[in-house]
């Protein structure tokens, strides 16, 4: 019974859930919805998201570039090292040279990407 009970708060999926690391403590999970779709960024050592699910996603060892259900627009930049999350502009993201080298992805290809 205790077991069920747990397996009910958590949510079976989350447990057994794979998780792909981007960069850093940086990693992804599926969604339990719509896994091919749902994508979500977490840091570990937290249990909650970072932000709702992905709508675009790119990074690199220094940065990690998003766009999210929550704040689709300005662009959700993380400083990695130091986990900064601040905000940019399109017109910054694709000028400044820190983030026009990352390849932004859809949730699916970044999904993929992760798993190398």
């Amino acid at each position: 019974m205790l077991f069920l009970a747990l397996a009910g708060c958590v949510g079976w999926g989350d447990i057994f859930a794979e998780k792909r690391e981007i960069s850093d403590d940086y990693f992804l999970m599926q969604g339990e919805m719509n896994p091919k779709d749902e994508i979500y960024l977490f840091v570990k050592g937290n249990s909650v998201s970072i932000a709702g699910y992905i709508h675009q996603i790119g990074w690199s060892e220094e940065y990690i570039i998003f766009t999210d259900q929550n704040w689709p627009k300005p662009w959700n930049v993380i400083e990695v090292h130091n986990r900064k999350k601040f905000t940019i502009s399109d017109g910054q993201r694709t000028t400044d040279k820190r983030f026009s080298q990352i390849q932004l992805m859809s949730p699916a290809s970044a999904w993929k990407k992760a798993k190398r």
